[in-house]
């Protein structure tokens, strides 16, 4: 989650901005839009589909369906050319009401009430300018309950990794609280 504008907390909560790039694999994205309305009941969002010129039903069924999930607070962008992961989040950013953005791939399923602990956080730590969730891989026999994304790091050559990458969510390394170069 990126902040566009500082959270003055004698203002009250803010709007949030979620940001979905999508290029095809539309039943990715109707899962991830279904858990994301679920998860965000009663929250003041606003989410945004940026459509990186999908060549399958994505075209003709997502906007129907972030209506009826999300009524007014769903903006589909359709793009005549896949301007990549990036450009597509640039683009919702571009468009967002939001004072604060949340960046989420299609690919992911989003559990009850997992913004308010993230928007605590960064609303009431001025020194933040980004948080970011802990990412679990999906239920699958061998990946059960273990951590995909907890923070990025980097190595003493520059090589970028997934801190605690494989380790069970349960560990106590995984539960704490850090600040990280990326």
């Amino acid at each position: 989650m990126k902040t566009k504008r500082r959270f003055n907390a004698l203002q009250g909560c803010a709007m949030v901005s979620i940001i979905i790039p999508v290029y095809n694999k539309f039943a990715l994205t109707r899962a991830c839009l279904a858990s994301l309305a679920d998860a965000t009941r009663g929250e003041d969002i606003e989410v945004i589909v940026v459509d990186n010129a999908s060549s399958d039903e994505t075209f003709r069924l997502c906007p129907a369906l972030g209506k009826t999930l999300f009524g007014d607070r769903f903006l589909y962008l359709p793009q005549e050319q896949n301007r990549n992961f990036s450009g597509a989040n640039n683009i919702g950013a571009g468009c967002a009401r939001g004072e604060d953005l949340f960046f989420l791939n299609n690919d992911t399923l989003a559990k009850d009430a997992f913004l308010p602990p993230l928007l605590d956080v960064l609303r009431t730590d001025t020194s933040l300018g980004a948080v970011g969730p802990l990412l679990l891989y999906p239920q699958k026999a061998c990946l059960a309950e273990r951590v995909q994304h907890c923070g990025v790091v980097l190595s003493l050559q520059n090589q970028i990794a997934h801190l605690y990458e494989f380790f069970p969510s349960t560990h106590p390394l995984v539960q704490k609280k850090r600040f990280l170069q990326v």
